[in-house]
């Protein structure tokens, strides 16, 4: 369209391209105007620039996020080209392709099929995209948050687990089955993955994405080794989610059963079998100077084990992240004349269960609908008063009161769920009882009797009621790894173990 090539095209709904080029050329005209001032084109924060990609879950903001990044490498790789021609260089090309191949891997271990999208982010990005005053990217920062850990261990059953599962399965060599004890293994072998869905409705072949992500690993600097040890990882994940508990006769201690999917997770994972029963089965307990141990019943065991899936996995992500920003980083002495970010966040969720990631994610686009409220309706129409233009008052909704609800000090949802999380014998219960006792005058909360009984609860948001239940909040924001798990990483021989823990 016109706007892509940056002629002054008639004014039309938002549009990407147009979004992109807009915030690229306000970025230059402001480190123009700096240099023609006398400075030298270093930044000062004054030429930033933001993109906001929001909308609801389905919408296309993953896909709006890509095009946008690849509009500001296409229009740096044009101004890195004549200066690279002439020199013999063509190394600043490499920024703005190491940047797009971030996508393939990001999507490979964050994104899944839900129920209205194949391709869906479940993680939050920003990304940070570094300028030079000539307009070239020097690097980027990406930087994740929220990762739907829970997803990991009770996926939808019209949905499927992260594609990095699926995508392994069907792309394994007979070598690498061999060495990460698949044998003939499909996604419904797995309970982590047997939710019924195992395709893609829009035709995307996971072997095929899984050469995709390969190559973009190989090219961001993954080593193999890395790469290796990821696909071990996955599946030490997989295998974890296959093993058993007994009761026992008496006392209700359990023990991990000696099969060949907990041998399998136990080397894997680089750990003797003795030792993941050990510290699946039990827990250290300090009684004043003194520890004893406490045997653990089936169900704790099964807790405990969830809650290694889940940091195990989701400390693997957080050092893709680190290995990528590692390859698109600027170097220590670039000069950068200005940013751009693009944020690309989880759109408002009212789904057929809602949890604590719900609530997460919904409170993040209260905030920003505020946000939007406050610069595009309050700042215009004050700015208009204030350089006497005639103006007639817009009215827009304004949602402080729920997002008083969620987050006011002492009062609001968050702070009395971090209450009871210090309470030693708090429970679901005990937390629901707090809200329906503190938030019952709230008029965006509402609970009928049926809902109590059940521990769910209404939140008006502004974008529709959606209601929550609270079971696992404790837990989930606690977000806490068992020091028992702890220790048993710490036993591991697996050389990507202490990596990805930082």
């Amino acid at each position: 369209g016109e706007g892509a090539r940056g002629t002054d095209a008639p004014r039309l709904p938002p549009h990407a391209y147009r979004t992109a080029d807009n915030a690229y050329r306000a970025m230059m005209r402001g480190i123009e105007a700096r240099i023609a001032d006398g400075g030298d084109g270093d930044g000062d924060g004054s030429s930033d620039q933001s993109i906001l990609v929001s909308g609801e879950s389905g919408a296309g903001k993953t896909v709006t996020a890509k095009i946008i990044l690849k509009y500001f490498a296409g229009l740096s790789s044009r101004r890195v080209a004549p200066a690279s021609a002439s020199s013999g260089k063509m190394d600043g090309a490499s920024v703005e392709r190491q940047l797009l191949l971030s996508n393939p891997i990001l999507e490979s271990f964050g994104n899944a099929r839900t129920v209205r999208n194949d391709n869906s982010s479940r993680f939050g990005k920003y990304v940070d995209v570094s300028f030079s005053s000539s307009g070239t990217i020097r690097g980027a920062s990406v930087e994740v948050y929220l990762l739907e850990k829970v997803r990991l261990v009770s996926p939808g059953a019209t949905e499927r687990n992260y594609h990095i599962f699926y995508q392994l399965l069907a792309a394994a060599t007979p070598g690498e089955r061999k060495d990460l004890h698949l044998s003939d293994r499909v996604p419904s072998d797995f309970r982590l993955l047997a939710t019924g869905t195992y395709g893609r409705r829009d035709g995307a072949l996971d072997e095929q994405g899984h050469r995709e992500m390969i190559s973009a690993m190989t090219a961001s600097g993954f080593s193999r080794d890395d790469m290796t040890s990821l696909n071990r990882l996955v599946c030490a994940v997989l295998f974890l989610g296959e093993i058993n508990f007994e009761a026992a006769s008496r006392g209700g201690s359990c023990r991990l059963n000696d099969e060949p999917a907990s041998r399998a997770a136990a080397k894997l994972l680089g750990v003797k079998f003795e030792d993941l029963e050990r510290f699946l089965t039990s827990r250290t307990v300090a009684a004043g100077t003194e520890y004893f141990t406490k045997e653990l019943t089936v169900n704790e065991a099964r807790k405990v084990t969830e809650a290694l899936i889940k940091a195990t996995y989701g400390a693997a992500f957080d050092y893709v992240v680190r290995t990528i920003n590692d390859s698109v980083n600027a170097p220590p002495n670039a000069k950068t004349a200005a940013h751009i970010g693009v944020l690309d966040i989880f759109g408002f969720e009212s789904l057929g269960r809602n949890n604590f990631e719900q609530v997460c994610i919904n409170y993040a686009n209260e905030a920003l609908q505020q946000q939007f409220n406050a610069h595009v309706f309050r700042a215009e129409q004050e700015e208009y008063k204030r350089e006497g233009i005639r103006w007639q008052d817009v009215e827009f909704p304004d949602n402080q009161d729920v997002l008083d609800l969620i987050d006011k000090k002492h009062t609001g949802i968050l702070a009395l769920l971090d209450e009871q999380c210090v309470f030693p014998h708090s429970s679901d219960e005990k937390l629901c009882r707090v809200f329906y006792t503190r938030c019952s005058d709230h008029t965006r909360f509402s609970a009928t009797a049926t809902q109590r009984v059940s521990l769910k609860f209404n939140i008006e948001h502004y974008a529709g009621r959606v209601e929550y239940d609270a079971i696992s909040w404790l837990e989930k924001n606690k977000d806490e790894l068992p020091p028992a798990c702890l220790e048993l990483l710490d036993t591991s021989s697996f050389a990507l173990i202490p990596k990805i823990r930082g």
